[in-house]
């Protein structure tokens, strides 16, 4: 190795050296003390606590938005229940039990719902029964059976016309039957 192979090693090693103390000088400007690494601290922990009670409010917020849509829905809901619109009352009651799941009113009235068109279902069923029976002994001239089917359909649905019609024109069919009956005859 020469002098000048030498010379230019050595020059090189201690730029190296010299570069790693400035770097760690640098370095050591940058680090920050006790009291400054303490505000740092404080100041990430007080916006963790920010950020935590805007979250908190938004939920809230949230919250009772969702509580306020419930309280609507069932308004509507229950509006219609009473008024017997069991059917359009249905989907409200679904609805209210998806926006509060906790809450067991909505799930009581669904029941409840279910209960009475059940029984719609069952009347209905038993009213067509009534009518075919009645129909039936009309057409037979049987009176008497198509009367007393007439008004069990009419226990069933009370305010369809049809049976209560239909009673009409077999006591007019009787009161015209026994006039003809009764009336006395020109045999003089």
């Amino acid at each position: 190795m020469t002098f000048t192979t030498a010379l230019i090693i050595v020059i090189a090693v201690g730029s190296v050296i010299a570069g790693l103390l400035l770097i760690k000088q640098s370095a050591s400007k940058f680090e920050l003390s006790d009291e400054q690494q303490d505000k740092v601290a404080r100041r990430k922990s007080e916006q963790l606590k920010k950020d935590h009670e805007q979250k908190r409010k938004e939920q809230e917020a949230a919250r009772k938005a969702k509580e306020k849509e419930y309280a609507t829905v069932i308004a509507s809901a229950d509006k219609l229940f009473n008024a017997k619109k069991y059917v359009e009352a249905k989907p409200l009651y679904e609805q209210a039990a998806k926006l509060l799941p906790s809450e067991t009113y909505p799930q009581f009235q669904l029941g409840l719902i279910a209960d009475e068109l059940a029984a719609a279902n069952e009347a209905n069923a038993r009213y067509t029964t009534a009518i075919e029976r009645a129909d039936a002994a009309f057409k037979e001239r049987n009176w008497e059976k198509a009367k007393m089917e007439y008004n069990a359909a009419i226990s069933y649905k009370p305010n369809e016309a049809y049976p209560q019609n239909k009673i009409k024109e077999i006591d007019d069919i009787i009161t015209v039957s026994y006039t003809h009956l009764t009336l006395p005859t020109n045999r003089e």
